[in-house]
């Protein structure tokens, strides 16, 4: 495939909770929101720009959006939690990220 392009939403923070951080494998593009630092790389992965910069599921300010313009057969999508503690942890389920808008061209083989 290429030409491949999707947005990774909800990369945000909660003090005492979780700080999501993105790593994409492979060649790309990107571009942040406001609340997001990074380029999505090994050396400058995505996360919020604080330990405490939450972001409501809908808004866009959380968002990173990739573009792999060279054709790509795979990706590799690394997500870990960058909170220093967990003093203020619960089960609200409100740490995560989502992929959205993926789009791509296919690539005929061997026809």
């Amino acid at each position: 495939m290429s030409n491949l392009a999707f947005t990774v939403t909800d990369i945000d923070s909660k003090t005492g909770d979780f700080w999501d951080v993105v790593e994409l494998s492979g060649t790309f593009s990107s571009t942040h929101a406001s609340t997001v630092t990074g380029t999505g790389t090994s050396g400058s992965p995505a996360m919020a720009t604080s330990s405490n910069a939450p972001v409501a599921d809908t808004s866009s300010a959380g968002n990173l959006d990739v573009t792999y313009q060279a054709p790509t057969s795979s990706v590799t999508l690394t997500y870990w939690n960058n909170a220093p503690s967990f003093t203020g942890a619960t089960v609200d389920r409100d740490q995560g990220i989502c992929i959205a808008g993926m789009k791509f061209s296919a690539s005929a083989n061997n026809c």
